[in-house]
């Protein structure tokens, strides 16, 4: 699970630099078929990111509005609900709050990046356009990790997590559905 993780958390990183361009690899339907190829199930991976593009079909960042993150809440949707083997339905349920969440993540980060103006600004000013160099290069690995990092630890520990859920459930399952006569 530690290479889907890491190769799922890279492909995120991919999208997450398409965010501030033309937006084309963010779509759902792109972002979880990948990830369905990554984790092995590419007809699931499809099935589940085709619903969630009908889902998100119409959402996009307009003015001050910040989306939900589509990019994650598809990765970490289609990633966990095959490797839970739950489909579609447990695709969407993690999609949904995962991507309310991320969008959390991006604001923060936004809001930081604004600071990153007054060091372009100043730069500029000066004429010195290295400096201005150094700011890109300093915001696009952070624009990678904001959502490779999420990504890759839902991956990794979300599989694991699920096992020891039903461990834990499953005793208690079978008493509380075992025959009172015995």
């Amino acid at each position: 699970m530690l290479i889907e993780a890491f190769l799922v958390a890279i492909w995120a990183g991919i999208c997450s630099l398409d965010d501030v361009g033309p937006q084309m690899l963010r779509r759902p339907l792109l972002t979880g078929t990948v990830a369905g190829i990554i984790m092995g199930d590419t007809v699931q991976g499809l099935a589940i990111a085709a619903t969630l593009e009908l889902m998100w079909m119409g959402i996009g960042n307009v003015g001050a509005y910040s989306a939900p993150d589509i990019i994650a809440g598809s990765i970490i949707g289609v990633a966990l609900g095959i490797s839970s083997k739950g489909g579609i339905a447990a695709g969407i349920a993690l999609a949904v709050p995962v991507s309310i969440l991320c969008q959390q993540l991006l604001i923060i980060w936004r809001s930081f990046a604004s600071f990153l103006n007054v060091w372009a600004e100043k730069s500029i000013q000066e004429g010195d356009y290295g400096k201005l160099l150094k700011v890109h290069y300093f915001s696009t690995p952070l624009w990678f990790l904001i959502r490779a990092v999420p990504c890759f630890l839902a991956v990794y520990f979300g599989e694991t997590s699920r096992a020891r859920t039903e461990n834990f459930i499953d005793p208690i399952r079978r008493i509380a559905t075992s025959d009172p006569a015995l």
